[in-house]
């Protein structure tokens, strides 16, 4: 081998390991930037900003919104769960922090896989509007993150309800029922006018706590990947 080239064949091999390395520093990046993205969607949704939830979402076909009520697909999809048009009663107050994060992405730096565990409250106010009831309740997140334009997107989002109980009686004491049937209920509110149809209706039955039951790992903390098709 010539001088010329051991020096080709070195010169590629460092670009290559540059390559590499700014790639670590990119997927290590990724962590925080979806942090922010998730932090920044529990922000806007306790502030009852659903139009800014919406556009936390990838302008793609393929998004997939499912908050234990249904799936609701692609961008529009995302544009009809969270939506500011519709009117909401004074009162409703809904907090959902996003704790325990697990957090995967690719090892080509293009998506990401994340789930959560999530403490929340939700107060609903009566049809009257002079008394609210207060509710707690828990919920686990899946999420799938997908890199567009050098900027980070929430891709697919499941909620996954673990209980829902009056705030002075305990999860214990409670019957199990569905994590979203408060939202549920909104959606068919004829007061506030009809909300679309999911595209697909529920296909899962969450686990929620009863005393016959035994906790499920539903999600599962997501293992490290190379790529989104493998």
């Amino acid at each position: 081998m010539t001088i010329e080239e051991r020096l080709e064949a070195l010169e590629k091999k460092y670009e290559q390991r540059i390559a590499d390395l700014e790639l670590e520093v990119q997927r290590a990046q990724a962590v925080n930037e979806i942090q922010n993205l998730v932090g920044s969607y529990a922000l806007y949704y306790s502030a009852q900003k659903f139009n800014a939830c919406a556009e936390l979402f990838a302008p793609r076909d393929d998004v997939i919104v499912d908050l234990n009520f249904g799936e609701f697909h692609g961008k529009y999809g995302a544009e009809r769960v969270y939506d500011d048009d519709y009117p909401l009663p004074t009162g409703l107050f809904r907090i959902h922090s996003f704790n325990s994060p697990t957090i995967q992405v690719a090892a080509d730096g293009k998506t990401a896989k994340g789930t959560w565990i999530s403490p929340g409250i939700n107060t609903e106010p009566n049809e009257a509007g002079d008394k609210a009831e207060a509710f707690w309740c828990w919920i686990k997140y899946r999420m799938d993150f997908i890199r567009e334009d050098g900027k980070w997107y929430i891709w697919h989002i499941y909620a996954y309800g673990l209980f829902n109980c009056n705030y002075y009686t305990s999860w214990a004491d409670s019957p199990a029922f569905p994590l979203c049937r408060d939202l549920s209920a909104d959606m068919n509110n004829p007061e506030r006018g009809p909300k679309p149809r999911p595209d697909r209706d529920p296909k899962r039955q969450d686990w929620t706590y009863a005393i016959d039951r035994r906790p499920v790992l539903e999600p599962a903390p997501p293992l490290p990947y190379d790529t989104w098709d493998e």
